[in-house]
């Protein structure tokens, strides 16, 4: 299911990489060529995990990252999967991340 997952993700338009991670930030798959990159978005997204249990603000469903330049990250947490997405155009994250979210429901929908 995760190779269907990932195939669905490198379609969407304005996704200049993207990577799915285990709970423990482990890659499953990645397009993201720079191995240290995906380190720091399974550490990233370990940081999410740790804001959700340790505070008052719910489970994090996802979180946006926007770099003085033109960069952006866009992490994302389901049931099964995290995906970190690296976005070319940050302008578009809402639309992007409302993409991801209906991949992964329809996924889900359709394995279960």
């Amino acid at each position: 299911m995760s190779d269907y997952i990932f195939k669905q993700l490198n379609k969407i338009e304005g996704l200049s990489a993207v990577s799915i991670l285990s709970e423990m930030g482990e890659v499953i798959l990645s397009s993201i060529k720079v191995p240290q990159t995906n380190e720091f978005l399974g550490f990233l997204l370990g940081i999410g995990n740790m804001l959700s249990d340790d505070t008052n603000l719910g489970k994090m469903h996802h979180i946006l990252l926007k770099s003085p330049r033109d960069e952006t990250i866009l992490l994302h947490f389901s049931e099964q999967y995290y995906i970190a997405a690296l976005l070319s155009c940050p302008k578009s994250s809402p639309i992007i991340s409302k993409k991801i979210e209906t991949i992964l429901k329809h996924s889900t929908l359709s394995y279960a």
